[in-house]
């Protein structure tokens, strides 16, 4: 289940917190799923286990291809522009940055890297 980068296939983790969001208690907790189910798939290889997730959670995940949809569709375009910051709107973007910055690091040195996952501010 790796390997694309769609939140469902970059670790079993992702898998946890987005069913924990949509329905809360589905896999226990974050604990009780990493036991389970996390890692007899990731660290075991355990196949049986991983059918078994995907039976439970086939019902919810819809996975369809863009020529599965809508066949008309012209092919992605992607146009890349780089644009400058000027003035207020620079010194604004630096000053979340460089707040955001101290705040991930302070988090980082109190917590250890591999308790620091995602810092989330309540308001800039």
């Amino acid at each position: 289940m790796r390997g694309t980068g769609t939140p469902l296939e970059n670790h079993l983790g992702e898998l946890w917190s987005q069913f924990d969001f949509l329905l809360p208690g589905f896999f226990g907790t974050r604990k009780d799923f990493a036991s389970r189910w996390r890692k007899p798939i990731e660290k075991q290889d355990d196949r049986a286990r991983r059918d078994l997730l995907a039976r439970r959670i086939r019902p919810f995940v819809l996975r369809r291809r863009k020529d599965e949809v809508a066949k008309e569709l012209p092919p992605k375009t992607v146009i890349v522009r780089s644009v400058e910051l000027d003035g207020p709107q620079r010194d604004l973007y630096e000053t979340v940055r460089s707040a955001m910055q101290k705040k991930v690091r302070d988090a980082i040195a109190r917590q250890g890297l591999a308790h620091s996952h995602i810092l989330m501010p309540m308001r800039c």
